[in-house]
């Protein structure tokens, strides 16, 4: 280079300001210092919105399998058509298939439709039966008490250690009054 482009930048630098190692450092530490002091809190909003995602899934889910089972609850012709009714458990025909089974296992907290996993991360789950005048029949409901049924109510009650949504939806099928 030529002697008087390197006093050009030479003469640049020396009126040039820039910062020194101790302002970098302190800029650094005030940095470090709001970081740590900001983390807890977006930790905390993150912490809430994983929970709060996590009840709507076990809440989706549940209704999913509710609004299921109680549709194809309402499809039953008559109180004959159901086999047999437990407080966990009902078997019923329809009439475009065959026999249709709903369980509960309290050991997997789960909801079974024949056999089939339905809803997962069920806490309790009750099936009650009423007669005509409104009164809660004892289970096991077999066939000779069969005939009596005239309602049908379950109650779900789904989550995880952070949620516990509760279900209840009853039906009357279709025919049970005629």
């Amino acid at each position: 280079m030529k002697a008087k482009s390197i006093k050009k930048y030479t003469r640049f630098f020396k009126h040039s300001r820039g910062f020194t190692l101790i302002e970098l450092i302190v800029v650094m530490i005030a940095m470090g210092v709001l970081t740590v002091s900001v983390t807890p809190f977006i930790r905390t909003q993150i912490k809430a919105y994983i929970n709060a995602r996590n009840g709507k899934d076990f809440l989706q889910a549940a209704r999913i399998g509710m609004s299921r089972m109680m549709a194809e609850m309402r499809l039953i012709q008559s109180p004959g058509d159901i086999d047999y009714g437990y407080s966990d458990e009902i078997q019923f025909d329809i009439s475009y298939g065959n026999n249709i089974t709903y369980s509960y296992s309290s050991n997997a907290q789960q909801l079974s439709r024949e056999n089939e996993k339905l809803v997962i991360g069920v806490k309790s789950f009750l099936i009650e039966y009423f007669d005509e005048h409104g009164n809660k029949l004892s289970t096991p409901i077999i066939f000779s008490s069969v005939n009596n049924i005239r309602r049908i109510r379950v109650t779900m009650v789904v989550g995880n250690d952070n949620h516990e949504f509760v279900l209840r939806d009853q039906v009357a099928p279709r025919s049970f009054y005629y």
